[in-house]
Formats: C-alpha cells, sequence, structure tokens
C-alpha cells in the first residue's frame, strides 16, 4: 500500500490528530525560544518547532515530543549567530534594540541579557545613550568578579603567561601566582573601576600572598599552603608590573640571559606605548658572551654600539633595563656580579615622555603622564570590548574614549561607556 505520508490532505488530517497530543506545549516553547534567539517570538514563528513535536509524538509520546521541539530550537541559526541586520538608514544598518542588548550584554558578561536589560531592549529604551551607559556602569560592576573586566586585564598585562615559562626553583609556583595576580586585579575592579583605574593596576601596593608563594615576593610567611592573603607590597614591588607573575613570564628560563630584559622592554614598548619593535632581521645574530663578572647592564652595551641592532633595541633595553631590580623569579634584589644593581632607565617612543628615569616607580609615573599611552590604552580597550581592531573610521571613537576617561578621573567605565554609544558600535556597512 503506497504511503501516503507526503499527501496535503493526509498531512493536514494527521496534524489534527496529533496536535491534542502536544497541547500546552506551545507557549512554554515560545518562552524557551524567545531565551535562545534573545529576542521576542510569536506563535507563528515557533510553528515549525511544533511540527517537529507532532513528528516525535506519534512514535515516542509527549516527552520526546518536547525534547525534539527544544532541539530544534537550539539548532536552529537564530540561537547558533547573533544577528546584525537592523534597519537600514542611508546606506548603513542602524542596529535594533534586541541587537544592541544582545551585543552589549556579551561584551560585557559573555552571557545573554539579563532582565533589565531584555525590559529595556523590548520598550526600545535601550537605544538612548543614557541608557546604555547605565547598563554598562551595571554590567561592568556585577562582571568584575568573573566576567570580562577581568579577562581584559589579564589580556592587557598577559600575565597568564608565567604558566608558559619553566622554571627549576622549587619555590616557584605559577599556578598560586597567576591566581594571586587574579587576586589583585579584582580588587583593583572592585576599588577602582570607577576611579584611577589604570593607575592602581600600575602602582598599588596592596596584594595577596600565600606561604607557598612566599619568597616570590620576599616575603616571610612560612609553610605550604597556597591559600593567600592580603598584605601590603614593600621596597621596589608595586603593581602589576612588579608581580612575579608578570615578571617570571616575561623572563628567560636561564637568568644568565639577555632576553629577560628585552622580553620586559618590548612587551612594555609595544603594550603600553603601542609601538612596533620588528624582529630581527634574518642573519643577523649578535652573540654576547656569559660572564658572571659583568652586569647584564654591560653587557647589554654591545646592542648599542651595534647600528643593527641599536635602532630596534633603543626602544626595549632601556625599560627592560629599570626592572633589573627583579631577578627572573619576580624576586627583588639590590646586587648583581657583586656590585649594586642599577636601576636607571629610559624611555623612548611615548613622544611627551621620553627620557631618563629610575626603576619600575620611575617607569609607572612616566607611564601614567603620557598622552601616548593614555592613547594605547583606549586602543587596546576598543579592541578587547569591540571585538575587533579600529581602523582610519575609528579614530574619533578611541580619542573621544581616551577624553572620557581622563576626564572621569580614570573611570574605566566612561570610557568602555563610550564605545557602546558610539556610530563605530551602533552602526554596521553592509
Amino acid at each position: 500500500m503506497a504511503s501516503n505520508f507526503w499527501d496535503p490532505t493526509a498531512r493536514l488530517a494527521r496534524s489534527r490528530r496529533l496536535r491534542p497530543l502536544i497541547a500546552g506545549l506551545e507557549q512554554p516553547l515560545i518562552q524557551k525560544a524567545e531565551l535562545a534567539f534573545r529576542r521576542p517570538v510569536v506563535a507563528p514563528d515557533v510553528a515549525h518547532y511544533l511540527a517537529a513535536a507532532e513528528a516525535a509524538v506519534a512514535l515516542a509520546g509527549r516527552r520526546e515530543a518536547a525534547r525534539m521541539a527544544l532541539q530544534a530550537v537550539l539548532i536552529a541559526p537564530r540561537f547558533v549567530f547573533r544577528t546584525e541586520l537592523g534597519a537600514d538608514v542611508g546606506g548603513r544598518v542602524r542596529l535594533d534594540a534586541f541587537e544592541v542588548a544582545e551585543a552589549l550584554s556579551y561584551s560585557l558578561t559573555d552571557g545573554p541579557p539579563d532582565q533589565a536589560l531584555w525590559a529595556d531592549a523590548k520598550s526600545g529604551a535601550v537605544l538612548r545613550p543614557e541608557v546604555v551607559g547605565g547598563h554598562v556602569a551595571r554590567l561592568l560592576t556585577a562582571a568584575e568578579k568573573k566576567g570580562p573586566a577581568r579577562n581584559f586585564v589579564r589580556e592587557l598585562f598577559a600575565y597568564r603567561d608565567v604558566l608558559k615559562v619553566t622554571k627549576t626553583a622549587k619555590f616557584h609556583q605559577p599556578d598560586a601566582l597567576l591566581r594571586e595576580a587574579d587576586l589583585f586585579t579584582e580588587n583593583v575592579l572592585r576599588k577602582n573601576a570607577h576611579v584611577d583605574f589604570f593607575k592602581e593596576l600600575l602602582t598599588s601596593r596592596n596584594g595577596f600572598v600565600s606561604p607557598a608563594t612566599a619568597q616570590s615576593y620576599n616575603a616571610s610567611l612560612t609553610g605550604t599552603s597556597t591559600t593567600a592573603q592580603p598584605v601590603t607590597y614593600t621596597g621596589e614591588r608595586q603593581g602589576l608590573l612588579g608581580h612575579p607573575a608578570w615578571l617570571v613570564g616575561y623572563a628567560a628560563p636561564d637568568p644568565a640571559e639577555l632576553e629577560t630584559v628585552i622580553l620586559r622592554g618590548r612587551f612594555v614598548s609595544q603594550r603600553f606605548l603601542c609601538g612596533t619593535v620588528p624582529n630581527a632581521p634574518i642573519g643577523v645574530i649578535l652573540e654576547v658572551a656569559k660572564d658572571p663578572n659583568k652586569t647584564v647592564r654591560e653587557r647589554m652595551a654591545l646592542h648599542k654600539k651595534d647600528p643593527t641592532c641599536a635602532a630596534c633595541h633603543r626602544a626595549m633595553d632601556g625599560i627592560g633595563l629599570s626592572f633589573e631590580g627583579f631577578d627572573d623569579l619576580g624576586r627583588m634584589r639590590t646586587t648583581e656580579a657583586g656590585r649594586p644593581v642599577d636601576r636607571s632607565g629610559e624611555l623612548f617612543g611615548s613622544g611627551d615622555q621620553d627620557g631618563p628615569f629610575q626603576g619600575l616607580d620611575g617607569l609607572t609615573t612616566k607611564l601614567l603622564a603620557s598622552q601616548t599611552v593614555a592613547s594605547c590604552l583606549a586602543t587596546q580597550a576598543f579592541e578587547f570590548f569591540m571585538g575587533r581592531t579600529p581602523d582610519q573610521g575609528d579614530a574619533c571613537t578611541v580619542q573621544d574614549a581616551r577624553r572620557q576617561y581622563q576626564t572621569a578621573g580614570g573611570d574605566l567605565t566612561a570610557m568602555v561607556r563610550s564605545f557602546f554609544v558610539s556610530d563605530g558600535f551602533l552602526y554596521r556597512t553592509r
């Protein structure tokens, strides 16, 4: 007997017969679909998902019907992808309220809109700049311990690289150091997300140390516990650039190598000055012999003498040598090769703050006073929160973010808010 499965009349009759078996699934399915799609849906939108339920209920019952309908929702493109279709406005696409809410939420919390953001999306209020600003402040605060705000700092300082460096010292605890750096970051975000944000990341002496990591901090705690407790840093140590997690992450495996100075100097030049330091030209190898009777600074003098090396190393070495108050394990030190450590440095590439300084404190003072650094920080924040590298059309947005940040006294929220009310966020080009 031939099957009549695809016959329209037979399909309609079958649907009428099966529809009572899935009665009551429609409204819960609409609610689940709204949560999955991050925008309102109505009954006609879920008709084909109910069709999946109808197909399943005849074979396996009501429970399987509900499962199949939900599965159909979760494999739908509207769940898998975020849309930026908006409405055409003069050749550009203006995101609608739900697209704004969705992009804002995923950027600041790594999750879908919460009830407050959802309500403002449904009313259209989220299209107003002042409403967006309120949600930015609220969501950054709510996510300070686990969300993108902390991840932004992690990426900015890249202190997770402590896990990539191999050290043989028994007291070195990379996992514990990473946790303590995160605690430091969370403490700054909790207290200073709205004032002196970058300054506190560079200068705060309020840290966290466990007995197991105490030697890395020159601390007097004893024991093997990795439970961190609040401490106040002393001496040269301050901020994340003085944290053992960062110092080890940017140190050579061998303490006698010059690479530690280069790694630290190059990082600061590229990350905070947005400078470009190219790799060494192919075929150029400058061998600097290890000599226990010479300091790193003395051995690195060859970089200044060799014109092939001098141009690039000028941007790195002067910064990296200012970290000589710390060894390759992040410990403070006062002597090297039997002589007092020279912590003098020279900043190059900042434009307005170039010149000599002393130690980590002198470096941070110059970085915080530099307009180049402030603009670079805004660029780094744009890339992280907007999810793309700024192009020429974003120059005004980045500079406005810098001004908003500085005018508000180092308020991270002010900077991030400026991104989410800008045309660069609200509009797309086809």
